[in-house]
C-alpha cells in the first residue's frame, strides 16, 4: 500500500485557518483518507480537469477540498479547502490550473 504525502499551499492554508475549529478537524480527517486513497475525490471537468474535488457535508453546509495527485512524487497538493459556495471563483482568484 502506497501512502501519499500531503502538501497544502500557503493560499489554501490562509483560507483553512479562518474556518471554525470543528470544520478544520473534519477536513483534516478527510485529508488523512486521501493519503491512502488519493482518487476518492471526483475529477473536475473543463479548465480544472487536472484537479480533484473531495466533497464533504457538515451541519448542512457543503465543503470542498480541491487537490491534485502527483503519482511520480507520491504526493497530493491541496489548493483549496473551503465551503462549496463560489469555489470556482476562488479557484480563479488563486489562479489554480
Amino acid at each position: 500500500m502506497t501512502i501519499y504525502r500531503i502538501h497544502i499551499t500557503n493560499s489554501a492554508f490562509k483560507i483553512f485557518k479562518k474556518l471554525p475549529k470543528y470544520i478544520k478537524e473534519k477536513l483534516l480527517q478527510e485529508t488523512e483518507i486521501l493519503k491512502i486513497d488519493p482518487y476518492k475525490g471526483e475529477q473536475l471537468k473543463g479548465k480544472y480537469h487536472q484537479c480533484r474535488s473531495l466533497h464533504l457535508s457538515f451541519r448542512n453546509t457543503q465543503y470542498r477540498i480541491i487537490y491534485k495527485v502527483f503519482l511520480r512524487e507520491k504526493s497530493i497538493v491541496i489548493y483549496l479547502a473551503t465551503t462549496r459556495e463560489n469555489v470556482y471563483r476562488k479557484m480563479e482568484e488563486m489562479r489554480i490550473e
